[in-house]
């Protein structure tokens, strides 16, 4: 999930337009504090290595960037996009509760955002993998289905709901027979 972030990257450019003025820009050409924001985001996304673990004290610092974002500009559409990425930063930091915390105020913030459905799914993906409380997990994957019926999300909803609570093994054997893969034969000593 934190290798989407580095694809994001490129979309958040220094706003130089019209909108810039409006976001605080001054005219002796002195970044605003929103680029100043946003280059700092930019910064450390770029030092996250996807296929390395995430330092704890590097995600925290970009979580807090993310939400002073947030707090600074909370109307601004990169807004979601940055709860959205707190949220998986803190799933990677195994820090469950405030990934579902951020998922939620994405959600309460920005309900028509095409990042709504991702967020309420993924809360129902945390709850359902990380903290263990399949009953909420199955509520939340059931909301899924329910708000976002058209979204690709509610199938997966659906078909989590259908694994939840089994073993790694169990769900690999519920895989392998549906696609009539036969097991080999465990080796005797």
């Amino acid at each position: 999930m934190l290798g989407m972030a580095s694809l994001f990257i490129v979309g958040c450019k220094p706003n130089n337009g019209p909108e810039a003025a409006a976001a605080g820009s001054n005219t002796n050409n002195q970044p605003s504090h929103r680029d100043t924001l946003l280059g700092r985001i930019q910064a450390l996304e770029k030092g996250i290595s996807p296929n390395a673990k995430l330092d704890y004290t590097y995600g925290a610092t970009l979580v807090k960037s993310y939400l002073d974002f947030f707090k600074d500009y909370p109307t601004d559409p990169l807004s979601a996009d940055f709860l959205l990425k707190s949220g998986e930063t803190a799933m990677a930091l195994n820090q469950s509760d405030k990934a579902v915390s951020y998922y939620e105020k994405l959600i309460q913030f920005f309900p028509a955002s095409s990042k709504a459905p991702t967020a309420a799914f993924m809360m129902a993906f945390v709850t359902d993998n990380q903290i263990h409380d399949f009953k909420r997990a199955q509520q939340l994957y059931q909301k899924v289905i329910s708000d976002y019926p058209k979204s690709k999300l509610a199938e997966d909803a659906k078909a989590a709901i259908q694994l939840l609570g089994q073993s790694d093994q169990a769900v690999i054997q519920k895989f392998e027979k549906e696609q009539g893969v036969k097991q080999a034969p465990i080796p005797k000593k």
